[in-house]
C-alpha cells in the first residue's frame, strides 16, 4: 500500500507541475505591416520576431550603411541600427 501512496503522489506531482510552463506568445496574421520603410530600410529582407513582439527587418541596399529597422508591438518604428558594409562591401 506504502507503494502505490508513493506512485501516486509521484504521478499527481508531475501532472500539476505542468500549469507552471510558461505559455508560448499570441501569433496572428499580419494584415498590415506598419510604416512604410522604403526610406530606412529599402527592399526588406530576413524578418524576424523576439519573444517581446518587436519585430527586425534587414535592408538589402547597395550602399556603405544598410540598416535593420525595429517595429515594436504597435507597428510603430521603434528604432533603427546601423550596418556598415563588410570588406567585400
Amino acid at each position: 500500500m506504502h507503494r502505490l501512496m508513493t506512485a501516486f503522489v509521484a504521478i499527481a506531482a508531475l501532472l500539476l507541475a505542468q500549469p507552471a510552463l510558461a505559455a508560448p506568445p499570441e501569433q496572428g496574421v499580419i494584415q498590415n505591416f506598419g510604416p512604410s520603410l522604403v526610406a530606412t530600410c529599402p527592399n526588406p529582407e530576413g524578418v524576424a520576431a523576439d519573444p517581446t513582439g518587436n519585430v527586425y527587418v534587414s535592408s538589402f541596399a547597395f550602399k556603405p550603411v544598410a540598416n535593420i529597422c525595429v517595429l515594436g508591438r504597435t507597428g510603430s518604428l521603434v528604432d533603427i541600427i546601423p550596418v556598415p558594409a563588410g570588406p567585400g562591401t
